[in-house]
């Protein structure tokens, strides 16, 4: 499960100390469980070997450190590698961000997502605004990102087959706030198959 609860929401500061954490399985939204009303900044920490599952019956936002951060939250220095970010089949409208889903004008700073799985594909028709996104770093962003990489065998994926909405970026999907000098190894790949398409769309970064 993820650090934090509904109710009772992860707030305040986790410096990993540049230690790796290995082999984690969160049924959730992330690994840590957060807030707009419990500020948070998380340093330091390294995920290896991760595998993260959006739940069953749920919408929103998915990623490896957290679902969400907001202003004044930052996330600092992260790295998650060897993992595999993604949702159940009857999951809503996923946003997957292989850091965060998404960024609410927070900051996300020098985090690296390395040889990662990240997967946005549900068949759930029964929410409105069907859509499918799926990002290196963050899905949708109205913060700072800068100084993040994507690298490796990392493979971005977003498919939904009633949904035209179907979007795979190397770093973000849905680009507002600010960026600086980010960058992705052109060994990154991002797939889509959207409503009627047989096939993925394949984009060698």
């Amino acid at each position: 499960a993820s650090i934090g609860s509904s109710g009772s929401y992860f707030k305040g500061t986790f410096d990993g100390n540049e230690k790796s954490i290995s082999n984690l399985s969160v049924k959730g939204k992330g690994l840590f469980y957060t807030d707009s009303n419990a500020p948070i900044k998380i340093t330091k920490l390294t995920l290896d070997k991760l595998t993260v599952t959006g739940p069953n019956g749920s919408s929103g936002e998915i990623g490896a450190i957290a679902s969400d951060i907001h202003s004044g939250d930052v996330i600092e220095g992260c790295v998650v590698k060897n993992s595999h970010i993604t949702c159940e089949n009857s999951f809503g409208n996923p946003w997957i961000g292989g850091i965060v889903g998404a960024n609410y004008g927070g900051a996300i700073t020098n985090c690296i997502v390395e040889d990662t799985e990240i997967t946005a594909s549900t068949d759930n028709t029964t929410e409105s605004g069907l859509l499918a996104r799926a990002a290196g770093i963050v899905c949708n962003n109205s913060g700072s990102v800068s100084g993040c990489q994507v690298k490796g065998n990392t493979i971005v994926t977003a498919a939904h087959k009633k949904a035209s909405d179907v979007t795979a970026g190397a770093i973000v999907c849905v680009k507002n706030g600010t960026f600086a000098n980010n960058t992705y190894e052109y060994t990154v790949k991002t797939r889509t198959k959207g409503s009627g398409e047989a096939d993925y769309t394949v984009k060698q970064n």
